[in-house]
């Protein structure tokens, strides 16, 4: 069947199917169907869980094969606008905008049964951020410090620096923003920066209060308050939503920089299949083929982290939890199978002339580790992301 006549009948198909804003529907998502209930105009709630998330005029798709501009626009009719998200080994996600979101829900439907297309989701707007009790279980209580057997201290940092301080590395920070007019950041050399708010490039991005404590903590060049790895070089990206398209493109945006390490102190609601496909891909395939360590917190509900859940259940990602000044996991520190180390995570005042702004928990946790591995590669550009995670999983 030609791709013009396969065209033709989804655009039949797609005048008889138009709805407004359907009560409900679902996705796939890590082969599990999502089901979304209608509770607002553009809002809906993720069936079985305390997640609401809004939906727009676009959709994300992963097609089989690399596809040609012709090619995506004879996949759906009312199509308005096509990005490519991030090419994978062979595959490719998308970014498809329609007119209406009625246009795109509808496509939604005839797209999950397109033969070119693997996977196709709505570009999702998570709503409520706090990791959910309800994707992870276990008390914390039945966890024992004594287990720990993996984790980094304040003294092994000082150790390793005394080599390098993180030169020729680029530490890529995905956040809210960094405001480098701070004395911690202004000797910092930034070498990129990226404001998705903005949509365009900005050499001076408005302060982001996280992202800011990340990087003080990765990079501060004050004698006093000294970063992790001050000579390092700074990737910043600038993302104050969760819409998993702006997601992908950060990650985009890190690579394309030339990241050797990104680091990501958060997670989402729900872990969803893009992301960790890009999570996968970077850790394969990025830095030539020596992998892309990406740090993501453990997250701070004191729970057990499930698989396939949050982004901190990625096996291909470095987990961080959060330990006290006497080794002991944080009680507000997540834990599992999935954590690969823990670091410092006792609340510090990493900006000086804000006194009363604490920063800790295993957002400090995983800016500490991501400092450290800039010091690892400092020493040793060739070192694989195999090679680091089993030198941290040794401490």
């Amino acid at each position: 069947m030609s791709t013009k006549l396969v065209g033709a009948i989804f655009f039949i198909c797609f005048i008889a199917s138009t709805n407004c804003f359907a009560e409900s529907f679902t996705f796939l998502n890590l082969n599990e169907q999502i089901k979304l209930n209608k509770i607002a105009h553009s809002t809906y709630q993720v069936d079985a869980k305390n997640l609401n998330i809004r939906i727009s005029n676009r959709l994300i798709i992963k097609s089989k094969h690399f596809l040609t501009s012709e090619e995506i626009t004879h996949l759906a009719p009312q199509l308005s606008r096509q990005i490519t998200l991030f090419k994978l080994s062979t595959q490719a996600y998308y970014l498809l905008e329609f007119e209406t979101t009625d246009s795109a829900l509808s496509a939604l439907t005839l797209l999950q049964v397109h033969p070119q297309i693997s996977l196709v989701q709505p570009d999702l707007l998570q709503l409520n951020l706090t990791s959910p009790k309800s994707l992870i279980k276990e008390n914390v209580s039945k966890f024992k410090p004594e287990n720990l057997t993996h984790f980094i201290t304040l003294n092994d940092i000082k150790k390793m620096k005394e080599n390098n301080q993180g030169e020729n590395v680029k530490v890529a920070i995905i956040d809210d923003g960094i405001d480098t007019s701070i004395p911690e950041l202004q000797r910092v050399e930034q070498i990129f920066n990226y404001d998705f708010n903005a949509n365009n490039k900005d050499e001076n991005l408005q302060f982001g209060h996280h992202g800011t404590q990340v990087a003080s903590t990765i990079f501060s060049t004050l004698q006093k308050n000294m970063g992790i790895a001050p000579r390092a070089q700074l990737i910043s990206i600038r993302q104050l939503d969760t819409w998993t398209s702006t997601t992908l493109l950060s990650f985009y945006m890190a690579q394309a920089a030339g990241a050797d390490i990104i680091n990501a102190s958060w997670n989402s609601r729900i872990l969803l299949e893009p992301i960790k496909d890009i999570v996968n891909y970077l850790a394969i395939n990025g830095r030539d083929a020596k992998g892309i360590p990406v740090v993501f917190s453990a997250g701070n509900s004191g729970q057990k982290i499930e698989p396939n859940r949050l982004e901190s259940s990625l096996k291909k990602a470095i987990i961080v939890g959060a330990i006290n000044k006497n080794n002991q996991k944080l009680p507000l520190s997540n834990y599992g199978g999935s954590v690969d180390l823990y670091a410092p995570g006792w609340a510090v005042n990493v900006i000086k002339l804000k006194p009363n702004t604490l920063f800790g928990a295993t957002s400090r946790a995983a800016a500490i580790t991501s400092g450290y591995i800039a010091l690892m590669l400092s020493e040793n550009a060739d070192l694989t992301l195999k090679q680091i995670s089993n030198t941290l999983g040794a401490h």
